[in-house]
């Protein structure tokens, strides 16, 4: 991870919580479902900062849960600058012209971009 940012690193460490001890993430859900203004409301107080406002609602919070329940424990992903290199320069390429495909402007593929920066 010698290329990578600090939000970069917290990112990735949380990804792989996420993937490894899906259950560890059931408390921040069960205190985000009690701080819903009600059971039907799609307001979620966060104090000392800015409601967020959803679209799906408390639901999604509960559906969320319950699939954490469910998931069964994975191996985590190990980091690559070749790869984070390769992501970087396609966000670069596509991002500000607007454009959402794997495909970069000059007709590159993903494959290309991993050959280009090392295959992991």
């Amino acid at each position: 991870m010698k290329l990578a940012s600090r939000i970069e690193k917290v990112i990735f460490a949380t990804h792989n919580q996420m993937r490894m001890d899906p259950k560890s993430f059931i408390p921040m859900i069960e205190s985000s479902i009690k701080n819903f203004e009600s059971p039907r409301s799609a307001r979620l107080k966060r104090f000392g900062r800015p409601d967020l406002i959803t679209q799906e609602g408390v639901n999604a919070w509960i559906e969320s849960k319950q699939a954490l329940l469910n998931q069964e424990s994975l191996q985590g992903l190990r980091w690559s600058d070749g790869l984070a290199l390769a992501a970087q320069d396609h966000c670069e390429d596509t991002g500000g012209k607007g454009v959402v495909s794997h495909d970069g402007s000059d007709g590159s593929k993903v494959w290309d971009r991993m050959e280009r920066y090392g295959n992991p």
